[in-house]
């Protein structure tokens, strides 16, 4: 065979593989490159802040990937960037990238076990959340594992373990409002009142989350039998809300558990008149 065709031959055989080779490797990021990627990182975390840049932020996170994929921050923020608008599918081999590159990221773990837990896979995500701690101890990360032993079914161990992140922080948010839902499961009605009265007194709490912190504490005070604070809580409401259905039915079992069947019917009527008004006209 002459030389020009079997060298014709063998790059014909051998050029797909060496372009499989050159296509999937990715080349070297530039200095600029990575300098570029760092600040678009930093916008896409801002962007990601609201709804209304949130699909921004993916389109800068990934322009930030394609400049330095070998950027672990990059490909943790695109992570949570999806998960954030509920592509947990997604957003998972995203955070494994990240975790390849740099494993001994706590936080990475922690998001991973979130991204697990909504995908339903608590046991996996239990594991990920026992890492993160192993790295960094820090509340974020118990708060993160309580929350999955809750959805595991295991309410005492979460509670114990926001007891112990409110005994070091009084203060930390997150940890009253998961522990108030958990107490309120366990019956143990004394924290509902301690973490729905902490959420009340928040400045910034939304009128919303107001109220149904008020029907928890509401409802534990009931509970408690200490009915007066209950009937309290729910006029104080209803003089912000008058139209609010949950807290009529509150306070007419508040009434009728305290004695008072006469307040009671009164309410029962006030509430059939609420009823009637927002029945569809015939």
């Amino acid at each position: 065979m002459p030389l020009p065709l079997r060298n014709a031959l063998f790059f014909v055989a051998i050029g797909p593989v060496l372009w499989t080779l050159v296509s999937t490797t990715a080349l070297p990021a530039t200095a600029q490159n990575k300098a570029r990627a760092e600040e678009l990182i930093k916008k896409a975390k801002k962007e990601n802040e609201s709804t209304d840049t949130r699909l921004q932020a993916k389109l800068d996170i990934n322009r930030a990937i394609a400049l330095d994929p070998s950027n672990s921050e990059a490909w943790c923020q695109k992570a949570y960037i999806l998960h954030i608008m509920e592509e947990d599918e997604q957003a998972l081999p995203c955070i494994d990238r990240c975790l390849q590159l740099k494993p001994q990221r706590a936080y990475s773990w922690n998001l991973k076990a979130t991204i697990l837990s909504a995908m339903g896979k608590n046991q996996e995500a239990l594991e990920a959340s026992e890492r993160s701690i192993k790295l960094e101890n820090v509340a974020d990360m118990h708060i993160t594992h309580a929350t999955i032993l809750r959805n595991l079914g295991k309410l005492e161990q979460a509670e114990s373990e926001l007891d112990a992140v409110l005994k070091v922080q009084p203060g930390e948010v997150t940890a009253h409002a998961r522990r108030m839902g958990i107490a309120s499961h366990t019956h143990h009605w004394q924290k509902v009142v301690a973490d729905s009265t902490f959420l009340i007194n928040l400045k910034d709490e939304k009128p919303r989350s107001v109220l149904s912190h008020i029907l928890a504490r509401a409802e534990a005070y009931s509970e408690l039998k200490q009915y007066d604070k209950a009937i309290a809580d729910y006029l104080n409401e209803l003089k912000v809300i008058p139209g609010n259905r949950q807290l009529h039915v509150g306070l007419i079992k508040a009434y009728r558990a305290s004695g008072n069947l006469k307040a009671a019917k009164e309410q029962e009527k006030v509430l059939a008149e609420l009823d009637e008004d927002y029945q569809m006209p015939k």
